[in-house]
Parts: C-alpha cells; sequence; structure tokens
C-alpha cells in the first residue's frame, strides 16, 4: 500500500474540517471521519495541522489585518453590508432625482471587504478588491474587476451586465462572475444566461456551465466546474485542491492588507491543497511553510514568499 503524502493527507483534513463544520454533518460523517482519522498516522498530523489553521488567531500570524485596533474582519464585513444595503437606497433614489440626468457611479471595495447592492431587479454582492459602474437608474452595470455574486429576480424584464467587450444577460438565476482585466468567467449556479462578446455569435450558459474569456478579445471556452470550489467565497472560505500556488495565493491577497509576492518564480508551479478562512488569510500563509519547501517572510511592507 502507498503511504499517503502530507499534502495529499491535508487536502482530505481540510475537506473533513469543512463537513465537520458544516451543518449538512451527519452521524455517519462522523463514524466515516473517524475511520479516516484511523487509518493512518499521516491522516491525524494533517487533521492537527488544519485544526490549528482553521481555528488560529490572525494576531499570531504575519499577517497585518489583526492589528486593527477595536475591529474583527468578519464584524468590519457585517457592518460594511448593513451599511451598503441601506445606502444602496440613498444612492439609486439619488440617481433617478430629477431625471435620468444624474452620472455613472463607481461603487468599490477594499481588502476585506465586501458591498451588496439591492436594486428592483437584481442583486449584486461585490467581494474585496473589486468594482462596478453603475448607470443612471442602475439599468447597465458594468463590472470592472474583481468577483460578484449576482441574483437575477424573476420579472419580465432582462436584465443586462457589461464586462469588456463582453455583455451578459438574463431573465432570472444566479450567477458568479469574475474579472481580472485579463481574464473574464461566468458561472451560472441557477437559471441561464446569454453571453456576447461584442460582433460574435451569443454564448447559452446553463446551469453548473461556466464561460471563461482572456480579454478583451479572446473567445469564450465553456467548462463544468466545481461549484463547490468557486462558491466558498460566499461563505467566507478558499477551498484549494492541488491548485497552483500563484492562483492560490493571488486569490488569498485579495484579503490581505499588504501586498502580497512570490519571490521566485520557480515556486508559482507548487501545488497546495486545504481550506482556509478567508477572513483570516494569514492563516493560509502561516501554513504554507508545513506544506511547501519554501519561507514566508513579513519585510518592507509585503509578505514576501521565497525559496528555502
Amino acid at each position: 500500500m502507498t503511504t499517503p503524502t502530507l499534502n495529499e493527507s491535508v487536502e482530505q483534513a481540510a475537506q473533513w474540517q469543512a463537513r465537520l463544520h458544516s451543518d449538512r454533518c451527519t452521524a455517519g460523517d462522523r463514524e466515516r471521519f473517524a475511520a479516516w482519522l484511523e487509518g493512518d498516522p499521516v491522516h491525524r498530523r494533517a487533521f492537527e495541522l488544519v485544526s490549528r489553521i482553521w481555528e488560529m488567531d490572525p494576531r499570531t500570524l504575519p499577517d497585518p489585518d489583526g492589528a486593527r485596533a477595536g475591529r474583527s474582519r468578519s464584524a468590519a464585513m457585517r457592518d460594511t453590508r448593513r451599511r451598503v444595503v441601506l445606502g444602496a437606497g440613498v444612492l439609486f433614489a439619488g440617481l433617478v432625482i430629477g431625471g435620468r440626468t444624474a452620472d455613472a457611479r463607481l461603487v468599490s471595495t477594499g481588502f476585506g471587504e465586501r458591498k451588496r447592492i439591492e436594486t428592483q431587479r437584481f442583486s449584486l454582492l461585490l467581494d474585496a478588491r473589486s468594482a462596478v459602474a453603475l448607470g443612471p437608474d442602475d439599468t447597465d452595470p458594468d463590472l470592472r474587476t474583481g468577483r460578484f455574486a449576482l441574483t437575477v429576480k424573476p420579472g419580465r424584464s432582462v436584465v443586462s451586465l457589461g464586462c469588456g467587450d463582453w455583455r451578459f444577460s438574463s431573465r432570472q438565476g444566479e450567477f458568479d462572475i469574475v474579472s481580472t482585466g485579463t481574464r473574464f468567467s461566468l458561472t451560472t449556479v441557477s437559471g441561464e444566461a446569454s453571453v456576447v462578446r461584442k460582433g460574435r455569435e451569443a454564448h447559452i450558459v446553463k446551469a453548473g456551465d461556466c464561460l471563461a474569456a482572456t480579454l478583451p478579445r479572446g473567445a469564450g471556452v465553456v467548462t463544468r466546474p466545481a461549484l463547490d470550489l468557486l462558491l466558498a467565497w460566499r461563505t467566507g472560505r478558499a477551498i484549494f485542491r492541488d491548485t497552483r500556488l500563484d492562483v492560490a495565493v493571488a486569490e488569498m491577497a485579495r484579503y490581505s492588507a499588504l501586498p502580497v509576492r512570490i519571490e521566485n518564480p520557480a515556486l508559482s508551479a507548487l501545488h497546495v491543497s486545504g481550506v482556509f478562512h478567508t477572513a483570516r488569510p494569514g492563516g493560509f500563509f502561516a501554513a504554507l511553510p508545513y506544506l511547501l519547501p519554501l519561507r514566508v517572510e513579513q519585510r518592507d511592507g509585503a509578505i514576501r514568499i521565497v525559496k528555502l
């Protein structure tokens, strides 16, 4: 029998940790977890590591977020959501005063911050470091950069959004959208959407499908992603399964107050697995030296990932 590696076992342990914290965890799940835990000493080591990371106090990590006096990240995010839902009503009321003469408005979020925009036809949740431009009467949102959870409410009219040369429209459904400035993707969680690049044929993206393209003019490619990984950010988690280190670092850097640098390009091709709190990005960076042959340092105003 092949002995499992620590990195492989960490991925399994992270999945168990997430399952045990889920409201859907059953007695059968707990029995299977106990059997897995006793199945190999590496499993126990992996689960102990994942548990320490899961419960880790961000003030003990190389993470500046814990230094913000008097507020936890989660409390700040909750307050921000409350303020924005309330403030959105004032914003949208202001846009329609005096007819359609109001200027477009840019709504953005900083590190670790979320905002929700509510209108009669749609709800748009902005993840950290995201931005959207809203036109008069909220009729023409333009997604600039970041990650978004969009719910199109049932109705006769079509909701239409833009992202570079791409246009998206739907009458009803739930969608996950990412725009990095160089890449655009739209995943349909429920319902369906028509996605078209200027001057090209439309793609119909059905439930479970993801259309991704390189901006500004790359062709769209449709795939079937793992939705649990894709949507984990909505519940404050980042799930990595044999994910390239540069991709995982870019994901967690979204939630860090300090910039993150991979100092040695060869490290980018390493792979990492695990489940991490997005409200505690320091836990991710503290875990990396346990999982991969590298060091994590905080110096010169940045988190730096370097070779051993």
